[in-house]
């Protein structure tokens, strides 16, 4: 590991040097606090540290925290350069703040598998400069030169009579003395980061500590339960508002822009009110909705293989001979375990938030476009999430909150919880896709012959200008920027279609299209976005034209890779050996291979399954192996549950998930008709971390869009039946 390290270094050594922080320097040049401060007051050298007088280090992680790891994977990188215990570290959620913006997105939010990859730099030069700020200030203390001064443990070292200080101890000497710019150390002399350690989280988590914003607990708060309306632009006629008003604890019934809210002392006094309800919803006339004539629709328009260009090289020659595949993928919920939640102070002239958010970035322009508060005046504190999946980059469930605290004018903070249901049905959902594929395989050329079209919704095209909300109103006004996102979003609505869409193999003709198509419903991101269509396309048909030429299905995609697949290629060869392929499964299992990159995370997957009546699709999956080459591993047992996590989220989809509308409405409801994986379904998880000097890349996307693709592969071994649908259940 520590070659691989100094590899590392020397590649990213340029980057990480010239890289510039945003730095918050809290100083004056006399050496006492700022204005406002105190001697008691933390100590605040840039965004990501506080020390205080007395007490532990803080970190602020500007990378909110959903069960992937964030918050230890940074925290890690911080102490390396710190040389601190991970036991006298404590880390906090950064609040919406523009210096917390992404460097990629421009706007403080958390996804796309970028936390580690885009702060690995950040956090090593964070560290190292306060690190050697302390040691300047211990050095001024004792009147020695600063390179006499080790560090061991936390504790600066006095070079004679061996006094030992911590940071806090040095407060008072660090306030006078500017930041330096250092180099960040030698990977090779790392202490935590690349080996197993525990999350920072843990404790909390163990013994249920308040740390999720559905927790939330403010004086004088007031609970909220909400009733959608069943269509858009529906308006609730309430008949029995005064039963419902006389009914214990509730304070008012509210309506906003998508229905009515039931606020009470009590959330369960607001939800018994709200059973209550007699609402008559006058809604406009439209075309019912249903999502299995939408889907026979895309199929049936995929024949003519039309559509904007998504990739194309040579000329694709068919023939007689050519494969043929049409895949169908469903609506999917994100199905967070806590639903979306959000409380809400507001005032006549300050707004505080507490919310589980991946876009806090989002939520202070949305609150000042309805509100009229300048940004300074609207606080917005990020909490854990007990699950994100890319639900909670939408900011709508933090809108209706506010809509609801505005008829409180700050008498009382509201907090406002979605049922179960709610959730299900009001939500927003990954988008159906169809995809029809045609391809030969050229054995005199060694090449393939690939010709496909996608047909399903954007995303981008609503998002785009939700985003543009989020980065241009400071430098372009409210208007100008929601028009300008409207104008971004006709050139980058296809890029999630995009993700993935090109296969990895060598071809000599290939050509890729999308159709674009249109849906009443709400569609967003969900947990490795485009690549869980694509993967799925992409590998089941590799699968079909290895089985059509009589191939092994790993030796075929080893063959097949193209010249500038060398990491595929090592994820592939890695779980091949792990799973010992080429002996075979055990008598009455069967195995299925996809591989795949995506958000820079390169991985390979091998799922083995046997055949059983009795379970969803009428297999059984008992095994999983996944090769991941991520580059530098920060955190080994972080990314081991990061893959155990997507395989079970990507097993939950592949076997059961499914959103139907019929009538314009949604069928399902909970987990009793969208049902998770349980434990007796769980198969047993493998995780190989390819060695790699590369610098980071995704961990906690790349594996979920493989495991479709390998079950559906498993399962033709297993049957001999193409899996070409989901859910399997469906399927089957």
């Amino acid at each position: 590991m520590n070659d691989q390290r100094r590899l590392f270094l020397k590649r990213s050594a340029a980057g990480v040097g010239a890289l510039s922080l945003a730095i918050v320097l809290p100083l004056d040049s006399r050496g006492g606090p700022a204005p406002g401060e105190s001697a008691q007051s933390p100590l605040k050298p840039n965004a990501w540290v506080e020390i205080p007088p007395q007490g532990r280090v803080r970190f602020i992680c500007g990378r909110t925290e959903m069960g992937q790891g964030t918050s230890t994977g940074l925290a890690l990188l911080l102490l390396e350069e710190l040389e601190l215990p991970m036991s006298e570290l404590d880390v906090l959620m950064a609040p919406a703040d523009r210096r917390y913006d992404h460097a990629d997105y421009l706007l403080q939010t958390t996804g796309g598998s970028s936390s580690i990859r885009t702060e690995f730099a950040l956090m090593l030069q964070a560290g190292a400069s306060v690190r050697e700020l302390f040691r300047a200030a211990a050095a001024r203390r004792w009147q020695v030169a600063p390179e006499h001064v080790r560090l061991t443990a936390g504790r600066f070292v006095h070079p004679s009579n061996g006094q030992a200080l911590s940071y806090s101890e040095l407060v008072a000497d660090a306030r006078g003395l500017r930041l330096p710019q250092v180099q960040p150390r030698d990977p090779s002399t790392w202490r935590l980061a690349g080996q197993r350690v525990p999350r920072v989280d843990n404790l909390a988590k163990a013994t249920g500590a308040p740390i999720y914003g559905i927790d939330t607990k403010v004086p004088d708060m007031v609970s909220a339960w909400v009733l959608h309306a069943p269509a858009p632009q529906s308006r609730a006629v309430l008949g029995n508002e005064s039963e419902i008003l006389a009914m214990p604890g509730v304070r008012q019934v509210v309506g906003t822009s998508r229905g009515l809210a039931v606020v009470a002392d009590k959330y369960w006094q607001a939800k018994a009110a709200g059973a209550r309800l007699k609402v008559d919803w006058q809604a406009p006339a439209a075309e019912p909705f249903s999502s299995a004539e939408h889907l026979s629709a895309c199929a049936q328009g995929t024949r003519s293989f039309a559509g904007s260009a998504i990739a194309g090289t040579g000329s694709v020659e068919l023939g007689a001979g050519a494969l043929e595949a049409v895949y169908e993928l469903p609506f999917l919920a994100h199905a967070t375990m806590e639903p979306q939640n959000c409380t809400v102070r507001l005032g006549a002239d300050a707004c505080e938030i507490w919310v589980p958010t991946q876009s806090p970035g989002l939520v202070v322009p949305l609150v000042r476009q309805l509100t009229g508060l300048p940004a300074e005046r609207v606080r917005v504190n990020c909490t854990h999430m007990g699950g994100g999946f890319g639900r909670r980059l939408e900011a709508d469930y933090v809108a209706e909150a506010v809509e609801i605290a505005r008829a409180f004018k700050g008498r009382q903070a509201v907090k406002m919880i979605w049922d179960r249901e709610t959730d299900m049905q009001a939500g927003m959902y990954r988008p159906c896709a169809v995809a029809r594929i045609r391809g030969r395989y050229d054995k005199a050329l060694g090449r393939l012959h690939w010709e496909q079209t996608i047909a399903t919704p954007s995303i981008m095209e609503r998002q785009g200008p939700e985003f543009m909300l989020g980065i241009a109103p400071q430098w372009l006004g409210a208007g100008i920027a929601r028009g300008a996102g409207r104008i971004v979003a006709r050139f980058i609505d296809d890029l999630t279609v995009k993700e993935g869409a090109v296969p990895p193999y060598r071809t000599e003709g290939l050509r890729v299209t999308w159709q674009k198509t249109r849906t009443p419903v709400t569609v967003a991101s969900w947990r490795s976005v485009g690549h869980s269509h694509n993967a799925f396309f992409s590998e089941c048909f590799a699968d079909e034209l290895a089985h059509s030429q009589k191939q092994d299905p790993m030796e075929f995609r080893m063959q097949m890779l193209r010249a500038d697949q060398p990491r595929l290629r090592g994820t592939l060869d890695a779980v091949a050996k792990a799973c010992n392929w080429a002996a075979g499964p055990p008598k009455g299992r069967f195995r299925g291979v996809a591989a795949h990159e995506s958000f820079q995370g390169f991985a390979a997957m091998v799922v083995e399954v046997s055949v059983d009546a009795r379970r969803a699709g009428g297999v059984r999956v008992h095994q999983v192996w996944c090769a991941i080459d991520c580059g530098l591993p920060v955190n080994p047992d972080g990314i081991a549950q990061q893959i155990e996590g997507s395989v079970v989220f990507g097993l939950t989809a592949a076997l059961h998930g499914e959103i139907t509308f019929a009538s314009g409405a949604v069928q399902q409801s909970n987990f009793h008709d969208y049902p998770l994986l349980r434990n007796e379904e769980a198969p047993r998880v493998h995780t190989v971390i390819v060695p790699s000097s590369e610098k980071p890349g995704g961990v906690g996307e790349p594996a979920v869009p493989l495991v479709a693709p390998a079950l559906a592969n498993a399962v033709f071994a297993a049957t001999g039946q193409r899996v070409r649908r989901l859910p399997l259940a469906r399927a089957a």
